[in-house]
């Protein structure tokens, strides 16, 4: 959740981040110059002991401010693209601008969007970090196709999937938030039934699929004609994975005592034939 951070060393975020701050806020203009001027090296090649790459660092925040509300819109955009395409650094600048940008609620969710999609085609449609993953689940909240459409991507990209864990910002974070908004919720069965089908389903901790299982049981609760499907197609695998075995088993177990119609579907479109298919199998061997 939000509770991921970055930070700087004590000096820039003790010492340099508050001077530069005050002095753009008393005189905005003046100090953007100074800042464009003296503090910024929009290449890597252009960062010297006279521009240390620190001080890109101590900028990024009013950069963001100026990106979002300020005079020099297009000029701070094209400056934190530049600091978005480097790859040395430490800390990461990506970290730094990301992190300011889902904290900063004064740029708009097109700025944002224009920025977190700058950094996809700069790496191949994978987030360079939580922060933009936090930032799409949240645009994708707000019915926003183009954030949906992305994750829906992730949930079958086995690079993407190769990095995640439970305990950190999961695909199952994602796949919640869709099905909690009537208008995302079909995106959200895609994005379940992508994950399953992918080889790193039967591979990630048993332990973790309780969780995903809790997905399940509330598409199942929610439209039992849909979970009923995806159970099926589970079942219907040609090796069933400890971990597919952990999904049907528990997600039809933390259906609601009450859903007693959904519990007898379950029972008479599921579980009976399936037992009945295997009781037959079994006898004619």
């Amino acid at each position: 959740g939000g509770s991921f951070s970055a930070g700087d060393r004590h000096f820039v975020n003790q010492l340099i981040i508050p001077i530069l701050s005050k002095y753009y806020h008393q005189q905005p203009e003046k100090a953007w110059q100074f800042i464009v001027k003296k503090c910024i090296s929009r290449k890597i090649t252009d960062v010297s002991s006279k521009k240390p790459d620190f001080l890109n660092r101590a900028a990024i925040d009013i950069i963001l401010e100026e990106y979002g509300a300020g005079k020099n819109k297009q000029e701070s955009y094209e400056i934190l693209c530049d600091f978005i395409a480097m790859r040395k650094g430490i800390p990461w600048k990506n970290d730094l601008i990301f992190q300011g940008l889902r904290n900063n609620s004064q740029i708009s969710d097109d700025d944002k969007w224009k920025l977190v999609n700058f950094s996809f085609k700069k790496f191949k449609g994978m987030p360079v970090n939580v922060f933009v993953e936090q930032i799409v689940s949240k645009l994708a909240e707000k019915d926003r196709k183009e954030a949906i459409d992305i994750i829906v991507s992730w949930s079958s990209n086995p690079e993407y999937l190769k990095r995640q864990k439970i305990g950190s910002f999961h695909i199952a974070e994602n796949v919640n938030k869709l099905l909690s908004n009537a208008g995302t919720y079909d995106s959200g069965v895609s994005s379940l039934l992508n994950f399953i089908r992918q080889e790193n389903f039967s591979k990630m901790d048993n332990f973790d699929v309780y969780d995903i299982a809790k997905l399940l049981t509330k598409i199942i609760e929610d439209k039992p004609e849909t979970g009923l499907t995806i159970l099926q197609e589970i079942y219907d695998k040609q090796t069933l994975s400890l971990n597919d075995q952990t999904l049907i088993a528990s997600s039809i177990e933390k259906i609601a005592n009450e859903k007693k119609e959904i519990i007898l579907a379950i029972y008479n479109q599921f579980l009976k034939p399936n037992f009945n298919r295997l009781a037959q199998t079994e006898i004619e061997k």
